[in-house]
């Protein structure tokens, strides 16, 4: 599912599966972007807790993990 591009050096993938998960990090609620390049987040439609909704990620080390993040920040 990673991107065979745009990865910090020595994290490229292979994108075996066709998906082409690219490393665009996210958004925080103030506004500021991070982790351009090391991580790749997507949104489910699924709620978390109260104002929070499941994501789905892939980290530097390429499995695809997820977590729980308030509404407010930005994800693909």
């Amino acid at each position: 599912m990673k991107s065979s591009s745009g990865w910090a050096d020595g994290y490229i993938g292979t994108n075996e599966s066709g998906f082409t998960g690219l490393p665009a990090g996210y958004r925080v609620e103030n506004g500021n972007f991070l982790n351009i390049g090391s991580i790749a987040t997507w949104w489910t439609t699924t709620e978390g807790k109260p104002g929070t909704a499941i994501d789905h990620y892939i980290g530097q080390r390429g499995s695809l993990e997820r977590s729980n993040n308030p509404k407010p920040v930005g994800e693909a």
